[in-house]
């Protein structure tokens, strides 16, 4: 079980009283906040490094930074020397690398200066066993809204993942490191601390350039300094949008958890379409890593089960081209308080092709399922798959938490590489048939909320929120002529058996009339003389759809190539009809004692009200 030292809790302490002490200073931004405390956070490193020598940098320029002298000074000289002798000295040095430290302070206010030393004083950042400038700038940049939060697009990779990927993949003292994403630097941090630490490198090898990364946001001054901090070369971390310039077979390691849902306009050079740049960072991962190299990738479990075209594409790509070592379903919980994304982690080397896949499941990671912002990392618990994930990963056996599906299986579903689709089904039935054998199934579609000449007419449109009902005569949206006439909506004819497979999975209405469904609304049509839609009626909702189900970015949902996979419990037509008989005569009790109450209730109130009534004329 892992806690949270007494060092590591008073950091937190340190973190939430700085940033109040800031915004007391004038800098309610919050990177700039981070960018002016960080100064002071450095400079302690840096003494601590010096104190201990373990200060690993060609440089000496570190011995000029004494905290000791710095920390005794009253305020005024405090703010003067910061100002006049040190921040020119980290611009001089550091800035050529990574532009990060400020010309002069923002904290004006000598009073606070020296509240934020006395504070970081107390502290020894080395015993934190933590990314000090990463975390620090996390926590900045989420005590803003959530509405900036979300905007700032920045989910940072928990460290105990972080130390996960590095321990599952090997490093070797001659491998060249690249992170496509590098954000604060997370990845490529802990991996040059572990070549560092490796028997077989030499010092030499190391003021090499051997860690490479990009990063489109401020956030790579942060990882070039933590890099500088490390002893490491920052020389090759670059500013700019990954996706636009491809690399190919130039790395031993790559490591990445990039950006998910987000847009690019640079798939054609890798060979896709599309705006979605999903496929396009799995393609730049796959093509940068050079053969016999391996890679590590947090992806969205999307792009693992999806059957857009491109993600298609590239899953099959990888499957031909790598040999896919690994697939780790994280759970939801993982990138909170954040994110409930549903991620897994994709570990592959290149060259060769995959003769089966191995899945493991990840259902506790030794924190706390919580959202609180404290983070996960202040809540341990006993509970922690990862133990027995670093013990199978070798022999790849199965397990409670683990088993292997052949590349044939993979082939026919698709080139699916979502774990929950290959999970043992829990309901096998002795007279099951699938429910595309039974039914023609017909997927809706939502047409853009943008296009307001496409709703507001005299068609019906089903979303899932109008399931509430037996049959739907009527519903709170409606489209126009022109949105059925210019897209590819197919009408449901009346009596259409309605089901919903997104979000809100087995729910279960009749098309009352003519109608349109939105995308998570598929219409069942019986083929033959097999099914009764009454039958299914009643069936689908108490059905166990957890087999089937995908772990959507929105929740959970399937889609139509496995609607058609479905197991139904079939007996014969005669028994159908005498069970859908028997419950509609239920359901008819049902609702009459529903009334009842409905009327006892009413007739409760009035009589409540009446007496209120009567008191307040008196």
């Amino acid at each position: 079980m892992h806690y949270l030292s007494n060092a590591q809790w008073a950091f937190k302490q340190l973190l939430f009283e700085a940033n109040v002490l800031l915004k007391k200073a004038g800098l309610h931004q919050s990177k700039k906040r981070f960018f002016h405390f960080a100064p002071l956070l450095v400079i302690k490193l840096m003494s601590e490094f010096k104190e201990q020598k373990i200060f690993f940098q060609k440089t000496k320029e570190f011995e000029h930074y004494d905290w000791n002298h710095f920390s005794k000074l009253d305020p005024k000289a405090m703010l003067q020397t910061l100002n006049q002798v040190i921040l020119p000295r980290l611009v001089k040095t550091y800035n050529c690398h990574t532009d990060f430290f400020p010309q002069k302070s923002a904290i004006q206010n000598p009073v606070i200066l020296k509240k934020l030393v006395d504070k970081l004083s107390a502290l020894n950042l080395l015993k934190l066993d933590s990314d000090i400038l990463g975390d620090t700038f996390e926590y900045f940049l989420h005590q803003d809204s959530a509405a900036q939060r979300q905007d700032l697009g920045v989910y940072f990779t928990p460290r105990h993942v972080v130390k996960l990927l590095l321990d599952l993949i090997e490093l070797k003292p001659e491998d060249k490191i690249y992170d496509p994403t590098c954000g604060a630097g997370g990845f490529l941090t802990e991996a040059f601390k572990r070549l560092k630490q490796h028997p077989k490198t030499g010092s030499q090898h190391l003021y090499k350039k051997i860690i490479f990364g990009r990063e489109i946001s401020d956030s790579i001054k942060i990882a070039k300094l933590n890099l500088i901090l490390a002893g490491a070369c920052p020389s090759g971390l670059y500013q700019m949008d990954t996706l636009q310039s491809p690399i190919h077979n130039q790395f031993n390691v790559v490591l990445a958890n990039f950006p998910f849902s987000q847009k690019t306009n640079h798939s054609i050079l890798y060979g896709l379409k599309g705006v979605d740049a999903n496929p396009v960072f799995l393609k730049h991962i796959i093509d940068a890593v050079m053969p016999g190299g391996i890679a590590a990738v947090i992806v969205p479990d999307r792009l693992l089960f999806h059957e857009n075209p491109e993600y298609i594409k590239v899953r099959r790509l990888l499957l031909e081209t790598c040999e896919v070592l690994g697939v780790i379903q994280l759970h939801e919980f993982v990138f909170m308080p954040y994110t409930k994304q549903p991620t897994s982690i994709l570990i592959f080397k290149k060259g060769g092709k995959t003769k089966k896949v191995w899945f493991f499941e990840v259902c506790e990671d030794g924190f706390k399922k919580t959202g609180s912002l404290l983070g996960r990392r202040c809540f341990p618990i006993v509970e922690n798959d990862l133990i027995l994930l670093r013990t199978l990963w070798k022999d790849k056996k199965d397990s409670t938490h683990s088993f292997s599906v052949a590349i044939q299986a993979i082939i026919e579903d698709k080139y699916h590489l979502s774990m929950n689709r290959y999970k043992r089904y829990t309901q096998i039935f002795k007279n099951g048939v699938k429910l595309g054998q039974l039914c023609d199934i017909f997927v809706g579609e939502t047409p853009r909320r943008t296009q307001l000449h496409f709703y507001g007419g005299k068609h019906l449109f089903v979303r899932i929120k109008d399931l509430n009902q037996p049959i739907i005569k009527n519903t709170d949206s409606t489209l126009t002529d022109a949105c059925v006439r210019h897209s590819r909506m197919r009408a449901l004819k009346k009596h259409t058996l309605l089901f919903s497979f997104r979000l809100t999975v087995g729910k279960v209405a009749f098309a009352g009339k003519k109608l349109y469904t939105s995308e998570g609304i598929a219409g069942l049509v019986p083929k033959e003389a097999q099914v009764l839609s009454q039958y299914l009626y009643y069936v689908l909702p108490e059905l166990d759809y957890s087999p089937y189900i995908n772990r959507g970015a929105k929740g959970q949902e399937l889609n139509r190539s496995i609607l058609e996979t479905i197991q139904i419990p079939l007996p014969p037509l005669q028994a159908q009809k005498q069970l859908v008989r028997s419950l509609t005569l239920q359901e008819a009790k049902r609702q009459h004692h529903l009334k009842q109450v409905q009327k006892i209730t009413q007739s409760k109130h009035k009589k409540i009200q009446a007496l209120i009534q009567k008191e307040i004329k008196r």
